[in-house]
């Protein structure tokens, strides 16, 4: 059973797919996930994406995860993901905030969703 603190760490970015379109290999690079016991952030090299809280149901099959912006456009707003942690990489694949959450680890053109790959920071 998973614990906000088995994802507390700092993760590089491996691979990204947004709406079916793959994350251009640059970006991917830059790209850095922060989480604490409740926080969720998001950097591009020095500049912050996404600084939110996220939280966990890991009694799901797959596992859920919710993660809400405190401001800014989508403030209040929740993206409904699912995510699996084996070993040193976690995979997060979630939906726009007023989709559906996703059933499967896939982006497909028009889905909505964002599947992205990240590997522990040691």
């Amino acid at each position: 059973m998973d614990n906000p603190q088995a994802l507390a760490g700092v993760w590089t970015c491996v691979s990204g797919i947004n709406d079916g379109k793959p994350l251009p290999e640059a970006i991917v690079k830059e790209l850095k996930l922060t989480l604490t016991k409740d926080q969720y952030k998001t950097e591009k090299g020095n500049v912050v994406l996404f600084d939110g809280l996220y939280k966990i149901d890991a009694a799901q099959l797959p596992k859920h995860i919710d993660i809400t912006a405190p401001e800014g456009e989508q403030a209040g707003k929740t993206s409904k993901g699912i995510y699996a942690i084996e070993g040193d990489t976690l995979r997060m694949c979630y939906a726009n905030p007023d989709k559906d959450r996703p059933r499967d680890f896939d982006s497909q053109p028009g889905s909505g969703a964002t599947l992205v790959v990240w590997k522990r920071v040691k």
